[in-house]
């Protein structure tokens, strides 16, 4: 946007955008949009006298900034260039009251044509010295626009990633080798809530050994780590691991966190889908995946206990085991895939 803000007045123009468009796309994909202070967002009258809705509404938001015939034809040309068009078609730069554009073309990447776009409103538009001006920017905004793209497909797979962390029936906890804790999943954050002193011991583990100089190293297995007598009525089994940071020469720590008395909790709309179960057979299963008794199934679901055991006659049909142990594994198994959100 500050890059915009500086270009734009440098071109004499009045309006200007960054932006990726590729064939078969209905309008193009805006990464900046800049407009001159002091020019209004509400487009001037046409010939008969008629405003275009105002680039701030919810309908414009989805238009291009450059009419798609426009953007068809920029498709044609090569890049790096610099062109002038004229601006005669719905599209935002319309909506402002834009009858020109200098378009630079900056770069071609997986059929996506990357571009800069400045707009201004009088005639005679933009002179030869503006298109020479523009054409020594294309490569510095084709590089930084490929940054800003990489950085946000690098986040997506940081959100998955976080995402499928949260789905474990298990607590994660990474530190580094100063025992700064570097990310924890959902039932982390849940058992150090519930035990203060959890997230402390597991720094003093980090510490004590680094003192005692006896850091992790490659090839190291995960070990139980003996919690402190005042956990209180929390109960945890804490598994710890060394591992070797990618591309790093130093140790990060990692750190699971079991709780027995954690209810598992399963989405019977996917184990319907999953195990094709009916929604009685989905739930009967969530609760033995829990540990309940079929008794207190039947009395939990208000149903009788023969009923109970017909559906799990059908639920071992579908799903292939024949015991109830089988069964608890088979779904814990499966528990990432189906984990309720």
């Amino acid at each position: 946007m500050r890059f915009l803000g500086h270009v734009t007045p440098l071109l004499h123009g009045k309006v200007a955008t960054i932006a990726t468009f590729a064939s078969g796309d209905e309008a193009d994909h805006l990464h900046a949009f800049h407009l001159q202070a002091g020019e209004s967002t509400q487009p001037a009258a046409d010939a008969d006298g008629k405003a275009d809705m105002p680039v701030a509404s919810k309908e414009n938001s989805m238009r291009s900034a450059l009419p798609i015939a426009t953007l068809q034809h920029l498709l044609t040309l090569e890049t790096p260039s610099v062109t002038a068009m004229s601006i005669d078609q719905p599209c935002l730069f319309h909506d402002l009251g834009m009858t020109q554009a200098l378009i630079g073309l900056c770069s071609r990447h997986d059929g996506a044509l990357r571009y800069i776009a400045v707009g201004c409103r009088h005639e005679p538009g933009f002179s030869m010295a503006d298109e020479l001006q523009l054409q020594p920017l294309l490569p510095h905004i084709a590089r930084s626009l490929h940054l800003h793209l990489l950085i946000d497909r690098l986040s997506a797979g940081v959100n998955t990633a976080a995402t499928l962390l949260d789905r474990l029936p298990l607590g994660i906890i990474f530190f580094d080798e100063h025992a700064t804790c570097l990310s924890m999943n959902e039932n982390a954050r849940r058992a150090v809530n519930e035990a203060r002193s959890l997230l402390r011991h597991m720094q003093t583990y980090i510490l004590s050994r680094a003192k005692t100089g006896r850091p992790g190293g490659k090839g190291t297995r995960p070990h139980v780590l003996t919690l402190p007598p005042n956990m209180g009525e929390q109960h945890f089994f804490l598994l710890t691991w060394d591992i070797l940071a990618e591309g790093q020469d130093r140790m990060h720590t990692v750190f699971f966190i079991l709780s027995p008395d954690q209810k598992v909790q399963i989405d019977d709309q996917a184990l319907c889908r999953l195990f094709r179960l009916t929604a009685a057979e989905a739930r009967v299963a969530g609760l033995i995946a829990n540990g309940t008794h079929l008794d207190d199934i039947a009395e939990q679901l208000d149903v009788s206990l023969n009923t109970v055991r017909t559906h799990l006659r059908h639920i071992f049909e579908k799903t292939g085991v024949e015991r109830q142990a089988d069964l608890v594994h088979l779904l814990l198994r499966a528990l990432v895939a189906i984990r309720a959100p």
